[in-house]
C-alpha cells in the first residue's frame, strides 16, 4: 500500500470487525497474505505502544520503495 494512513485505516477496520487485514484485498497469495497480516501485526503493536513503525513494511514484504 502506498499511502500509510490507509494501511492504518485497513487493519483498524479489520481488527473492529475481527477479521485478518489480508481478507479486505483480493489477489494475494497464501503467502502474500500471511506476510501482509504479520506486517499489519507489527505495525498495530507498534502503534498501541504509541510509536510509529520504524520500518516501511514494503522492505518486509519485498515490494518496491517509492
Amino acid at each position: 500500500m502506498e499511502n500509510p494512513d490507509a494501511f492504518v485505516e485497513l487493519v483498524a477496520t479489520a481488527k473492529a470487525f475481527g477479521l485478518r487485514p489480508s481478507s479486505l484485498l483480493s489477489g494475494l497469495s497464501g503467502y502474500e497474505a500471511y506476510c501482509f497480516d504479520v506486517a499489519a501485526a507489527l505495525a498495530l503493536a507498534y502503534l498501541e505502544q504509541g510509536k510509529q513503525p520504524a520500518v516501511d513494511a514494503r522492505v518486509w514484504l519485498g515490494g518496491p520503495r517509492s
